[in-house]
Parts: structure tokens; sequence; C-alpha cells
């Protein structure tokens, strides 16, 4: 799956003149233009928050439901608050629910994945992406 970009685009701003705000200290504010940078997700962005690429080891469980004997260590390759993308050497249900976890240093997690993604890459593993619920 590959990563998608959001557009960064600069918008021109300017701050109110001085006597909008009477008898404050903002009547000493500079009126020069600001350079405010607006984010725009491109089309084919869908995330809600921002992912950070990550290479952290991972294990998850199998199916919810399932014996959780089935479970699976994957490297985890992107993080997000609202999901992550992982690597694993075995292809995964789109829609299934899974336990994941991470154990690494200071960062612990460990929450329910729902499957939403998962593509065959070319070294015969598969990378598969899933939101938390």
């Amino acid at each position: 799956m590959p990563l998608v970009m959001a557009e960064a685009t600069t918008t021109t701003s300017t701050v109110p003149p001085p006597d909008a705000f009477e008898g404050s200290a903002a009547r000493k504010l500079d009126q020069t233009p600001l350079e405010v940078p607006e984010l725009r997700l491109t089309e084919a962005e869908r995330r809600r928050s921002y992912r950070a690429e990550a290479a952290i080891a991972g294990w998850i469980s199998g199916p919810v439901g399932q014996s959780q004997t089935t479970g699976r260590h994957v490297t985890l390759r992107d993080l997000s608050l609202h999901g992550a993308g992982f690597t694993s050497d075995r292809a995964y249900r789109i829609g299934a629910d899974h336990w994941i976890m991470v154990n690494r240093g200071p960062m612990r997690l460990s929450t329910r994945i729902r499957i939403a993604s998962c593509t065959p890459r070319d070294d015969g593993n598969f990378d598969v992406g899933g939101e938390f619920y």
C-alpha cells in the first residue's frame, strides 16, 4: 500500500488592525501578512490523523473469537492514532477483527484492530492496514 502524502499549501492572512482590540497590548502587533500553512488531504488520502513511519516488532492475534494460539509476529510499518500498517507473512481477511500488541521500550499498545486492506508484496509477504476500534 503506497503512502499518500498530503499537499501543503500556503494561505496569506493579515493580523487585525490594532484598534480592533481597544485598550489591549494587541495595539503593538505588526500588520505584516503571515504565512499560514494549510493542510489539504489529497483525494486518495482517507486517514483521520497523521501517520508516523515505524519499524517496530508487534504481535497480532488470530481472528477475535478463535483460539489465540494462532497469533503471529508482524512488523509495524506505520502507526497513527486511528490505525496501523504492518507487514506479515500471511494474508488477512478484510473486515476481520484482531488484537494487536506492541511492547517496545516506552511504547506499549494493546488494542483491537479491524483489517481494512491486505495487499500482496513482491517478496511473498503482505502489506496489511487496519483501523483501531
